[in-house]
């Protein structure tokens, strides 16, 4: 997964150019990304859900995380982040 590349943008999302992953996280660039979050509301109460992540992951592993997230790579548009569902 390190050599996704990704667009990174200045604080004005401005596009700067593009960085790998690796790149992007370990210097804080802003970048694209996606999620998708499952809501419900039952009886007056309401939900928000999460799933665990798998212990193979590199980041966090076997933590709580949104339902769905992913990276925008570079040569994709926002649209495309529809995979990550």
């Amino acid at each position: 997964m390190d050599t996704e590349r990704l667009k990174i943008f200045d604080d004005n999302r401005n596009e700067l150019g593009v960085a790998s992953r690796e790149d992007v996280h370990k210097k804080g660039f802003w970048h694209e990304t996606i999620q998708c979050w499952f809501i419900s509301r039952e009886q007056d109460a309401d939900y928000i859900y999460f799933q665990i992540r798998s212990e193979k992951k590199k980041d966090y592993p076997g933590m709580y995380d949104i339902t769905a997230a992913g990276h925008i790579l570079a040569n994709e548009t926002v649209e495309d982040g529809v995979r990550e569902n």
